[in-house]
């Protein structure tokens, strides 16, 4: 009787070496895909709150650019305030112009329909080159656009 439980003692422990092995060889297994998703996770988060810096760069832009005409000529006014919004710094790109639209050369961010009577607006165009952390091969380009009419 007592070769039978001693007997049973070690097989229980042979199985409980074996499953322990088991689940560490499950967790070697798929650590490096829950990590590679959490580094992606984290990009992709990042760009997101990146690319709604450079959109609301933009649009602080506009908003300094519609106050009046004189501010909305003045280009390096515009790029000062919109990369002053973003805290990108001087790696964000601005690019503004001024019109009457509807207009076919200044190609504006969204149509608007307004043949009568066309109405001074600005147009400020962001751009900013993101730089990964992790994966080098996910550069990206991200761009913002406003536009807005200029007060009279």
């Amino acid at each position: 009787m007592r070769y039978w439980l001693s007997k049973m003692q070690r097989t229980k422990n042979i199985k409980r070496a074996t499953e322990s092995g088991q689940a560490l060889i499950e967790t070697a297994l798929v650590l490096p895909l829950l990590v590679f998703l959490l580094l992606g996770i984290i990009e992709l988060g990042r760009y997101a709150g990146i690319a709604i810096e450079v959109a609301n760069a933009a649009r602080a832009g506009a908003v300094y650019g519609a106050q009046n005409l004189p501010d909305s000529a003045n280009w390096q006014a515009i790029q000062r305030a919109a990369q002053n919004d973003s805290g990108l710094g001087s790696n964000l790109s601005v690019i503004s112009s001024i019109g009457l639209l509807p207009s076919d050369s200044l190609n504006p961010c969204h149509e608007i329909a307004d043949t009568e009577s066309p109405l001074p607006y600005v147009v400020v165009r962001t751009t900013y080159v993101g730089t990964p952390l992790f994966f080098s091969s996910l550069a990206m380009v991200l761009t913002g656009c406003a536009q807005m009419q200029v007060a009279e």
